[in-house]
């Protein structure tokens, strides 16, 4: 990823053109970290845009009320009854 990459990818989340040019300049100077990134647009009050955190996904999602779904074998034995 390409610093102008990164600027695009800010710029398309809504950080303003001024936080762009502060955060580009760092990581010029300290090497682009996606984590460190995020860090700094969190500071500056934006969403995380280089990483994803997987414990706050799961959180919303609400998997515990899945339905049970009948095995592959039930199905299979269903079907060749049918047949």
């Amino acid at each position: 990823m390409t610093y102008k990459d990164v600027a695009n990818e800010m710029r398309a989340n809504g950080v303003s053109e001024e936080d762009i040019a502060t955060l580009i300049d760092q990581a010029k100077k300290t090497k682009f970290n996606p984590k460190a990134m995020d860090d700094a647009l969190v500071t500056l009050g934006y969403d995380k845009i280089f990483t994803i955190d997987y414990d706050d996904i799961y959180e919303e999602d609400d998997f515990d009320e899945v339905d049970d779904f009948p095995s592959s074998e039930k199905i299979f034995r269903r079907t060749n009854k049918e047949s």
